[in-house]
């Protein structure tokens, strides 16, 4: 499921035409091309690191609220030292309340960035230095247990695609 995020994350990013904003800002007061040290020093991440998929330095944010949801959590990815992606990530109990906080999400972004791009399973929206993707899954275990799953990627157009 994963892959596919990711191969629609990329489909997304490279589909989306800018609109006219300058707005530089990642999440709360934080601006993407930080330094790790300049997020740790506002007091934002924990120090434990790991490796995302996509090979960015990635810690657990203090804090995972956005748009009056609190994410189960959230995510800070660090693209050569800089700051490059925020992911939220929640599993609500079951699909009524997965609908619930989509729509919340998409309403809000929808608001603010005008009407969402359709790219297989994401939606997205994008300006000039930012791109948000708003991802709703259901996962499927081994047991067929099924687990409701919104995440919501917010990427610097600048930072997150530099190599």
């Amino acid at each position: 499921m994963k892959k596919s995020f990711y191969l629609a994350f990329i489909a997304i990013f490279s589909i989306l035409t800018s609109c006219s904003s300058s707005d530089n800002t990642a999440y709360k007061d934080l601006k993407f091309g930080m330094t790790l040290e300049e997020v740790k020093a506002k007091g934002y991440c924990y120090d434990e690191k790991s490796i995302s998929e996509e090979g960015m330095d990635t810690y657990q944010c203090k804090y995972s609220d956005y748009a009056d949801i609190h994410y189960d959590k959230a995510e800070l990815s660090f693209r050569n030292n800089k700051l490059a992606k925020v992911l939220f990530h929640i599993s609500p109990a079951d699909a009524t309340k997965q609908k619930e906080i989509s729509n919340k999400v998409h309403d809000y972004l929808t608001s603010k960035y005008g009407p969402s791009k359709d790219a297989g399973k994401c939606y997205g929206w994008k300006d000039e230095k930012r791109t948000f993707l708003h991802y709703v899954h259901i996962d499927i275990d081994e047991n067929y247990k099924s687990s409701y799953v919104n995440e919501l990627a917010i990427c610097s157009n600048d930072y997150y695609k530099e190599k």
